[in-house]
């Protein structure tokens, strides 16, 4: 396997991660949430990065590797942590607030993680995913306002 090819797969195995761990974020918000549209744009959001998963799964198997399969123990850790912020009774609010702060930290990562390392066709699935993912963010403004 050629440096390219296998830089792409490691970069996409990166990006898959945060995926896997905006799920579980997102399965956690909406056992918190109250708010019925709340929690249906939520579903909506999470059903999305469950088809990014597979999407970038699917590349990366395109590309002759072998997708991740959960977040790796620096998610776990990040995921931990989150969790213990979280411990107490969060309103609507400011599980809303949250969910944009990742999303947010989330397109900012991508761009980070993708600049100039992916082959064509990857880098094309990446900025049709961030592009999505900035349409999260403006409907979890809309919670905010």
């Amino acid at each position: 396997m050629d440096e390219d090819r296998r830089t792409s797969i490691n970069e996409l195995n990166s990006y898959l991660k945060g995926e896997y761990m905006a799920i579980d974020s997102y399965k956690k918000f909406i056992k918190k949430l109250h708010e019925p549209q709340g929690k249906k744009d939520m579903e909506n959001i999470l059903k999305d990065h469950k088809d990014h998963a597979h999407t970038i799964s699917e590349q990366i198997k395109a590309l002759g590797g072998t997708p991740a399969q959960s977040v790796g123990i620096g998610g776990k850790i990040g995921q931990m942590m989150n969790s213990l912020e979280n411990i107490g009774r969060r309103s609507d609010l400011d599980i809303f607030r949250q969910a944009r702060y990742w999303e947010e930290k989330g397109t900012k990562m991508a761009h980070e993680i993708v600049k100039g390392d992916l082959d064509q066709a990857s880098n094309l699935l990446i900025e049709n995913i961030v592009n999505t993912d900035k349409n999260h963010i403006t409907i979890l403004e809309n919670h905010l306002h």
